[in-house]
């Protein structure tokens, strides 16, 4: 039999995206609320402007204050729509490139890198994956 006070989780209706937007208007901290940059835009697409008003509200603390969570790494996360533009100008100045990118080591979490510096995409040689012992580094 089922624990009645478990019976709530099997009848949510609520959807993936829709959870996401409550997780951000009701978190206490600006990194909780940050966390939305974590996942795919689309599903943050309805506080779009929320979302635009409360970074642009905030980046220049941020960008003073240096909070841990507020890395060059995480920064990458945060599409361009969502910066202030004198930062997001900065930012492509700094990297010396017309578009700011994250690598998909990075998007996947495989990259450790979080020095800033460019984070773009490279070329690299072709290596005999079934040969190959070391992996990524």
């Amino acid at each position: 039999m089922i624990d009645r006070k478990y019976l709530k989780t099997f009848t949510d209706t609520t959807t993936g995206p829709q959870r996401l937007v409550k997780v951000f208007l009701q978190a206490k901290t600006h990194e909780d609320k940050m966390y939305v940059f974590t996942k795919h835009p689309s599903s943050y697409s309805s506080i779009k402007v929320e979302l635009k008003a409360f970074v642009g509200d905030n980046w220049a603390e941020w960008k003073s204050d240096e909070p841990k969570w507020f890395t060059a790494k995480f920064i990458r996360k945060i599409p361009d729509y969502y910066i202030p533009e004198a930062a997001l100008q900065a930012l492509k100045d700094a990297n010396g490139r017309e578009k700011r990118r994250i690598s998909l080591l990075e998007a996947l979490g495989i990259d450790g890198d979080e020095g800033g510096g460019g984070g773009g995409a490279t070329v690299t040689p072709e290596v005999d994956i079934e040969n190959e012992v070391g992996g990524v580094g």
